[in-house]
């Protein structure tokens, strides 16, 4: 994936609930041509809008700027995802 191993702990990206966010860890190198210009790329912070097919998934959010894809359940499960832990 990526040319990198999977750090520990990381998950497909299928398996990250509706308003969990995360750090994508891995991606396969033809999903990363693809997705990379529209944002989606190791080290990517991820916050999942929508679980199934299509999978919702706001990429690199900023203040004044976010972007929402759509993943097939096939690709979004080649997304790997470490997932932040919400303190509060």
């Amino acid at each position: 994936m990526g040319g990198r191993e999977a750090s520990a702990g990381s998950v497909p990206l299928t398996r990250v609930r509706p308003g969990q966010s995360g750090v994508v860890c891995a991606m396969v190198e033809d999903d990363l041509r693809v997705l990379g210009p529209m944002g989606l790329r190791e080290r990517s912070s991820v916050r999942v809008c929508r679980g199934g097919e299509p999978c919702i998934v706001e990429v690199g959010c900023a203040p004044g700027m976010c972007r929402r894809i759509g993943l097939s359940r096939a690709v979004a499960s080649r997304v790997l995802v470490r997932i932040e832990t919400q303190t509060g």
